[in-house]
């Protein structure tokens, strides 16, 4: 029984540690996060696909802009974005 109490004692004490660790560490974590709202509402997308049809392959896109610049982009399947044009 002593055994048992011994593996407890340091089971309980490892997990206070790891949650001491886990508080500190938090704190320090969060000040490095990027709160800035503008960076991340820069860009917006909408993204669409279609079922594969006979005689036809499927296929995956998105159209994505820039909110700060107007630019706007379409991204089809694994090709290389291809500007559309600006809106303001």
């Amino acid at each position: 029984m002593q055994r048992f109490s011994k593996i407890m004692i340091g089971a309980l004490a490892v997990c206070c540690c790891g949650l001491f660790y886990a508080a500190v560490t938090a704190g320090s974590l969060a000040a490095q996060v990027d709160t800035n709202a503008e960076a991340d509402e820069r860009y917006q997308i909408s993204a669409w696909s279609h079922a594969a049809s006979p005689g036809k392959n499927s296929m995956s896109g998105a159209y994505v802009i820039d909110t700060q610049t107007g630019k706007i982009w379409m991204v089809i399947n694994d090709n290389a974005p291809q500007e559309l044009g600006t809106v303001k």
